[in-house]
């Protein structure tokens, strides 16, 4: 019987596609255990293509999209006793104790608008528990860990207020402002997200 290789076909990129936004989006790689499905089902696609590499069954091509993904790289080449997925509070820890050792190093938060790789990785890290604090997705210790870095009482206050479309607006607006460097959006723009965040903060300084 011919053994089956996981080529990188159109369905195949797809779930890349999908799993690579998602860690762009949250800051970390999916957990098979997750309660979300979204999240679970990522973390199997992940998995089937570890065991896949460990078992010279994944060309190529596909590893050098997977690669492309922090924290994919370091899992192809473990041991297959380090790489499963269920580590995922062990990550979760170290991205934690990474966080406190730039805040020590700099005094500010990380931004996604940085200078080097890992205040991007860092600054993805907090946008994804910026979100599974508003989907109640943050466990007991997960947030006590958070609650251990300076400054994220507040942020953590912030980030559990009502998702009403005003907070949601405003929110925007100040990722907007960090991700900018400073700089307030313009009416004029051409990007529509831009043109709509200026007309939103016109509103606020009536």
């Amino acid at each position: 019987m011919q053994r089956r290789i996981c080529h990188p076909t159109t369905r195949w990129m797809n779930s890349f596609q999908t799993l690579s936004e998602w860690v762009d989006s949250h800051g970390r790689l999916p957990d098979v255990r997750s309660a979300c499905h979204a999240e679970s089902r990522l973390g199997r696609f992940l998995k089937t293509q570890l065991v896949a590499s460990r078992k010279g069954r994944l060309v190529q091509e596909a590893k050098q999209h997977l690669v492309r993904i922090p924290g994919v790289h370091d899992l192809l080449i473990a041991p297959p006793q380090a790489s499963g997925l269920g580590n995922a509070e062990s990550r979760f820890s170290k991205s934690v104790g990474m966080l406190k050792d730039w805040l020590n190093a700099h005094g500010t938060m990380p931004w996604r608008t940085g200078g080097n790789d890992l205040e991007h990785k860092l600054a993805r890290f907090l946008t994804g528990q910026r979100k599974a604090c508003r989907q109640s997705r943050l466990s007991p210790d997960q947030r006590q860990q958070l609650l251990s870095v300076p400054g994220m009482d507040a942020r953590l206050q912030r980030w559990g207020l009502p998702n009403t479309p005003f907070c949601a607006r405003a929110e925007a607006l100040e990722l907007w402002v960090k991700d900018n460097g400073g700089r307030l959006p313009k009416r004029n723009s051409t990007n529509r997200e831009e043109a709509s965040l200026a007309r939103f903060l016109n509103v606020l300084q009536r």
